[in-house]
């Protein structure tokens, strides 16, 4: 019998109740259980379904394409990220049991000091690996989101995050780039933009298929999309969290990608290096994993390189004076991307390079950025 979206299903392995659980696309899932005595801990990740507490285990499923979650708990100074692939385990078997051991007290807070957790998946190698957690983890429980500026929307089973910018007055544009000039001042009102690029995780649960080139890869960024495709998401996505998302504006993009007031003035997001936070021509042949570079000033993650990213701009050369939250032209021929992208030249990951495309346009170089206006 062909299991239904998000089917459950109690199965006896070695003494356990064991559940199977299917993705979206009814796929069965991975069960991952962490072994420990604390109380109050919380899994965080791209979770199917709920975390469950069965004796001294917390037990929770993952698709298949995911390769990583989140372990938190109060004495923990941050949560930390346990990457599958850093056990030796290119990918999550559906139907396989995979252990997290964190005994204690004295083992959670010895992972804290060290970054390490030991993992052993019971169709992996038999031996036990030491695995690194990294300090660059792209989610975050409610108490973090406050202190940083975060919040968070809960999409399905998914969690988006978004920063908040605090409005201002910048200097947009560069006078030195034909496209870009001239330099004019802006001001722009409050908002919030998504932590990262659009992923192939969330494009899938919102639209039920994934156009990417590169992939399926849950941790990749969407792309392959045009305006249009991007437009028929948001609308979509509206009416599963309730939300009023959208695409930023050129000027949000570009004070967002500066660093809004925290600016350091650099070339790029976040680095005068380019290296240090974009994926271009010169370190890559495809998309790579959202967030895995340095972050802004902000904490906005990609904003340089990986995959251009649409505005909701018609595309039209700047003109001088102070503008206050501009929206581009009534009507136009292409709308801006910005951002550059995998394939193009550092010089297009500069937070004032601008290009445009065809609204029906589509390509394995070109993604999305999420806003919502504060209210």
């Amino acid at each position: 019998m062909a299991q239904q979206e998000f089917a459950i299903e109690s199965i006896e392995l070695d003494g356990m109740s064991y559940t199977t659980v299917t993705d979206v696309r009814g796929n069965p899932c991975a069960q991952i259980r962490v072994r420990t005595r604390l109380d109050d801990v919380i899994i965080e990740g791209n979770v199917i379904g709920k975390v469950e507490r069965e004796g001294l285990y917390y037990v929770f499923h993952l698709p298949t394409e995911v390769n990583f979650f989140v372990v938190d708990h109060p004495s923990l100074h941050r949560p930390l990220r346990v990457d599958i692939r850093d056990f030796g385990v290119e990918r999550l078997q559906g139907k396989a049991v995979y252990v997290a051991y964190t005994l204690g007290d004295r083992e959670l807070e010895e992972m804290e000091k060290r970054h390490q957790m030991a993992l052993k998946g019971d169709e992996a190698p038999a031996a036990d690996t030491v695995v690194t957690a990294k300090d660059t983890v792209p989610t975050a429980v409610a108490k973090v989101d406050v202190v940083e500026g975060r919040d968070s929307v809960i999409v399905r089973y998914l969690k988006l995050y978004m920063i908040k910018v605090e409005g201002g007055k910048f200097r947009m544009g560069n006078n030195n780039i034909p496209d870009a000039s001239p330099a004019h001042d802006v001001t722009v009102n409050t908002f919030h933009i998504s932590e990262s690029e659009v992923s192939q995780a969330l494009w899938e649960v919102v639209m039920n298929e994934n156009p990417s080139e590169f992939g399926p890869n849950w941790d990749l960024p969407v792309e392959n999309v045009s305006y249009e495709d991007c437009m028929d998401f948001i609308e979509r996505l509206n009416e599963i969290t309730g939300r009023r998302f959208r695409l930023p504006t050129e000027a949000e993009w570009e004070y967002a990608a500066r660093g809004g007031s925290k600016s350091r003035g650099t070339a790029y997001s976040g680095s005068k290096t380019a290296g240090d936070v974009a994926w271009y021509n010169e370190n890559s042949n495809k998309t790579h994993n959202v967030s895995e570079k340095r972050k802004n000033e902000l904490g906005i993650y990609d904003m340089s390189g990986n995959v251009w990213e649409w505005c909701s701009d018609w595309y039209a050369p700047y003109t001088e004076g102070h503008a206050v939250n501009p929206q581009g032209p009534a009507k136009g021929k292409e709308r801006v991307i910005r951002g550059g992208a995998w394939n193009m030249t550092r010089v297009a990951s500069r937070v004032d390079f601008r290009s445009s495309s065809k609204p029906k346009n589509s390509n394995n170089t070109i993604g999305l950025r999420l806003v919502l206006s504060v209210m």
